[in-house]
């Protein structure tokens, strides 16, 4: 791949990124308010946060939005990241011709030796560059978002795909009966049986909540920190992409470059990017503990339905025994 039409297309994979980063943000925005909320309600968290929940449902959870959203957005924003690494990775930029002259200006060796040495010496770039680019633990936004992956289908799939299930006993539960609710009873010891009751006692915590703590933690964590530094690395290509603009103008027209503009990538900017997805993840999370500790009990029919869901989920399934 020429050096031109590798930069075309990084380029527009960057913007296919960003495009559909946006629209899933506006899903996750929406999605995270209500549990957002209910950490600074005064007195009832878990109707203020199921309310505005059931709002958000009307933006991101019909015929239209949700598959464009949410699925295809999703889709497409892991699939743009995919092939926007792969060609970071495998397709380094060629030499462009004054590069080669130069290699091949001089030389006295023999043809095939020098076709030899040149491909060795593009090999071993080849590789350093890939080797260097790969390091995921150099960019903690794509180590975090990589991360997210399994936590943000396994989410969907505990708490979209598996309850619209129309088989009993789930029969599809509707809107109003997939609030928080259903949410908390992942926190919750599952029916218990005498068995059951010997191994785990009320005090103590169950291995449901064990988990359920610490996938909720970690999907929050990660979704906030990688929407954050996403949103940071928008702006600063926006700022880059419109720097170069001003330079081309200028440089056509024939005036100083003294207007391009700046773009902070101090370490001190990043740490106020992280302070403010650590203040975020702890309001979210602080609103989701008070929700799910404030929780009304439901009737026991609703609850056999959502034990049914969560014993088709893993690793619930065996949880709950």
């Amino acid at each position: 791949m020429s050096r031109k039409y590798r930069t075309r297309a990084l380029r527009a994979l960057s913007q296919v990124q960003q495009v559909s980063a946006l629209a899933f943000g506006s899903f996750v925005v929406v999605h995270l308010t209500a549990p957002a909320l209910a950490l600074v309600a005064p007195s009832d968290p878990h109707e203020l946060a199921t309310g505005t929940m059931l709002l958000g449902r009307v933006w991101y959870q019909n015929a239209v939005s949700e598959p464009v959203l949410v699925w295809g957005a999703l889709a497409v924003h892991l699939t743009s990241s995919l092939a926007r690494k792969a060609i970071v990775l495998f397709w380094a930029p060629k030499p462009n011709k004054a590069q080669e002259d130069a290699q091949g200006t001089g030389s006295d060796q023999d043809p095939s030796q020098q076709h030899i040495q040149t491909w060795t010496q593009k090999l071993a770039a080849a590789v350093q560059a890939a080797t260097r680019r790969a390091s995921l633990a150099s960019d903690l936004h794509t180590l975090a978002g990589t991360l997210l992956v399994p936590f943000v289908l396994h989410h969907a799939y505990l708490n979209r795909i598996v309850p619209s299930r129309s088989t009993p006993p789930v029969n599809s539960l509707s809107p109003s009966e997939l609030d928080y609710a259903y949410v908390a009873h992942g926190f919750g010891p599952a029916p218990a049986t005498a068995e059951a009751s010997l191994l785990h006692p009320a005090s103590a915590v169950s291995p449901r909540a064990a988990f359920s703590t610490v996938a909720y933690g970690v999907l929050i964590g990660l979704t906030v920190y990688h929407s954050t530094h996403g949103v940071r690395k928008i702006l600063r290509w926006r700022n880059q992409e419109k720097a170069r603009s001003h330079k081309r103008l200028e440089s056509d027209s024939g005036k100083p470059a003294d207007s391009l503009v700046p773009t902070p990538t101090s370490a001190k900017s990043r740490r106020t990017w992280d302070v403010g997805a650590g203040v975020a993840t702890a309001v979210v999370c602080g609103g989701l503990f008070r929700l799910v500790q404030g929780v009304d009990k439901q009737p026991p029919f609703l609850l056999n339905r959502f034990e049914a869901c969560y014993s088709l989920v893993w690793p619930y399934a065996t949880l709950h025994r």
